[in-house]
């Protein structure tokens, strides 16, 4: 029994959306967390006030974004 296969090359790119991104943080600290921001600046001005409150500096920052996955020259 021959068995046949046929692979091809496609290429592909991928593409954040720019209405589908989102900022937040967690303090390395506690449990203090700020999520879902459309923009950078409010979760950085939040850390800023955590950090005046409770003497916390570290945090993790968060970008979230939803991806696609395109044959190059699709839409």
């Amino acid at each position: 029994m021959v068995t046949r296969s046929v692979s091809r090359i496609v290429d592909h790119t991928i593409t954040i959306h720019p209405d589908h991104v989102t900022y937040g943080a967690d303090c390395l600290g506690c449990d203090w967390k700020i999520k879902g921001e459309s923009e950078p600046e409010p979760v950085q001005d939040a850390c800023m006030k955590h950090t005046g409150k409770s003497g916390h500096r570290q945090f993790r920052l968060i970008c979230q974004s939803l991806a696609f996955v395109v044959r190059k020259g699709e839409r």
